[in-house]
């Protein structure tokens, strides 16, 4: 018994179907990158500043340690933090982890602005930890973004 094939044809597009089809792939390969870019753009900004920082509190050197001084906590806590802080700036180089640094992160600098406004009355520290804050959210959005659109 022989097998019966189906030849379908293949219909052929006009120039504008084609064009339209190109430009929709050429948009979503621009926004790709844009995202792409945006994503390292933004883990390496805070990279860059998360392991100064992390650093000066982890070792207890610069302004920093007075700010713990000042909320008055044990140096227990200073530990935490800037081991938080660093291990959060290595997570931010790790696209499978980056989205995990990015929320470490942002919840460390909401705390830090908490502290800067109402036990230090620090403005300007405060806008410095809010402005990092927005970066880390910012950062965790585009994270789980792109983590969920590698999935599909």
């Amino acid at each position: 018994m022989a097998e019966k094939t189906h030849v379908t044809k293949q219909r052929w597009r006009t120039p504008g179907e084609a064009l339209l089809e190109a430009a929709t792939q050429s948009r979503t390969s621009i926004l790709l990158a844009l995202r792409t870019a945006a994503i390292w753009g933004l883990s390496v900004f805070l990279w860059l500043v998360l392991l100064s920082i992390g650093w000066s509190t982890l070792t207890g050197r610069g302004a920093l340690a007075e700010v713990f001084f000042h909320i008055n906590v044990g140096p227990w806590f200073r530990y935490l933090v800037g081991t938080v802080e660093l291990a959060s700036a290595i997570a931010l180089l790790i696209p499978r982890a980056r989205f995990w640094g990015a929320c470490a992160i942002a919840a460390v600098l909401l705390g830090a602005t908490y502290a800067n406004v109402a036990v230090m009355h620090a403005a300007l520290l405060a806008e410095i930890t809010v402005v990092l804050a927005i970066a880390a959210v910012l950062l965790m959005i585009l994270a789980w973004s792109d983590a969920r659109a590698r999935r599909h």
